[in-house]
């Protein structure tokens, strides 16, 4: 099992961190397909139990050229099973197959979205769903910025707020009580339309544009019903609490950045 420890860590101070709650409102788990693909069988849920876990979050991705298909639904159904024998809850993590999927064609969010309403009709038993995963690098959505480098205009939060916004329509519309995370934020980014490699946004700056595409939207219907961030050091070898001094990254010793942006850009 993935670096359990580690993620049960980071779990634990994720729920902590967007919730505000209580120490009893605590939720530990881990993002992990091994369960998935074990199929309904093998040590995966009872060890999860056995450690005090009680939910797991596993990947769906969104393959625009089978935009109707769910990909390992066999797994994904015989999971399922299983994780409810066992009593741990499942987080579906939903975002595209392809960083460039939204960015190609003006469509695809709207097909995403439907897909990703079609997957909630498929598993009922599913409550909740992180749609995106680190909107703000590109090795999950491309482009970043404009074609002109010098501009260094953000495009990646509109593309992200677009897509998460149509998939929140569309889960509600499924459902209401389905509780949607939005974002899964990178911790890290350098804001360099020009850079050699990473052209990347920081959590803090997205959020920004984020918020301005937002208001420019008119859209007065909520984009998610919690931020879901990823607040892990990089690299790993850096202290688990250890802060980033650069002001627009974060981890869990930064957190008071991320709840400070998001309000700025969301009051």
């Amino acid at each position: 099992m993935r670096a359990l420890a580690a993620m049960a860590a980071l779990a634990a101070a994720l729920t902590f961190g967007v919730a505000q709650a209580g120490a009893e409102n605590v939720i530990f788990g881990v993002n992990d397909d091994a369960g998935k693909y074990a199929d309904g069988n093998g040590p995966f849920w009872s060890t999860l139990r056995g450690v005090g876990m009680s939910q797991n979050v596993m990947t769906v991705r969104w393959d625009e050229t089978a935009p109707d298909a769910i990909p390992d639904e066999s797994f994904l159904r015989n999971s399922l099973d299983a994780a409810a024998a066992g009593g741990v809850d499942v987080v579906f993590d939903v975002y595209p197959l392809h960083s460039q999927a939204l960015g190609r064609d003006p469509a695809a969010a709207a097909r995403f979205a439907r897909w990703t309403a079609t997957l909630a009709q498929a598993f009922p038993q599913v409550r909740q769903f992180v749609v995106m995963n680190e909107c703000n690098q590109p090795l999950f959505l491309n482009p970043q910025f404009a074609s002109r480098p010098a501009r260094a205009v953000n495009v990646s939060a509109a593309l992200c707020g677009t897509a998460l916004a149509l998939a929140y329509d569309g889960l509600k519309a499924v459902d209401p009580a389905i509780f949607v995370w939005g974002l899964g934020l990178s911790p890290r980014g350098n804001d360099n339309p020009g850079a050699s490699s990473n052209v990347s946004t920081s959590p803090i700056k997205f959020i920004e544009h984020l918020g301005r595409w937002y208001r420019s939207t008119g859209r007065r219907a909520p984009l998610m019903d919690g931020l879901d961030v990823h607040p892990y050091p990089i690299p790993q070898s850096l202290r688990f609490g250890a802060g980033y001094a650069a002001p627009n990254n974060f981890t869990v010793a930064n957190l008071n950045r991320v709840y400070q942006a998001f309000y700025d850009a969301f009051r």
